[in-house]
Order: structure tokens, then C-alpha cells, then sequence
């Protein structure tokens, strides 16, 4: 959630008087593009909650923030699985024949 009305800011920690120490959110400016970033983090294994994608009323682009559900095997597995069908699909794209041998003069 946007911690100010003009900029988009995370809290990162706390000074030792109290007074929250600010960065900036990452942006992403389309929604694809920040679902590729949560599957991305998701899959890491020390990722423990999950991550998800919203929109921000401040900026109107899109940033990345925790659910508080915690990330299934099954999840994980979901999406190394469709990652795996997406590389294969990509690389079937790239080829086009270039000639022809027959095999029965050998």
C-alpha cells in the first residue's frame, strides 16, 4: 500500500527513534509484466508468502505485495510446470527447414 499521497513508499525499517525509514515501491506499467515478477519471486524457495500484483490508486501503475497466505508445493509446482511448457513452446517457434535428406539412399 502507498504510505504517502504524492510518492509510492515501502517502510524498510525503523530508526531507533521510531520514525519509519522509506524506499521507493517498484513499478511495473503493465500488469503481465508484474505477474512475471510474483511468479518469478514466488518460486524462490525462501519466498514464504505469496506474492501478488495490484494497482495503485497514487501512481496508477502496478506494484508487488504480500497476500498473507502462505506459498503451497502444489503452487510452486503449477507454475515451474508452466514455465517448462512456455521454454519448450518458444523454442519449437524458432525453427524452419531448410532442405531435406533422404535417408533411403544411405
Amino acid at each position: 500500500m502507498c504510505t504517502t499521497k504524492t510518492r509510492c513508499e515501502t517502510i524498510q525499517g525503523y530508526k531507533e527513534d521510531g520514525t519509519p525509514i522509506l524506499k521507493p515501491k517498484v513499478k511495473y506499467k503493465t500488469h503481465d509484466k508484474a505477474v512475471k515478477a510474483c511468479k518469478t519471486f514466488n518460486l524462490q524457495e525462501k519466498q514464504i508468502k505469496k506474492l501478488v500484483t495490484y494497482k495503485c490508486n497514487v501512481c496508477h501503475q502496478y506494484h508487488i505485495g504480500r497476500n498473507g497466505k502462505d506459498i503451497k508445493p502444489k503452487y510452486r509446482n503449477k507454475i515451474r510446470r508452466l514455465n517448462d511448457e512456455a521454454g519448450r513452446a518458444k523454442m519449437r517457434v524458432g525453427f524452419k527447414v531448410v532442405g531435406k535428406i533422404d535417408l533411403n539412399n544411405l
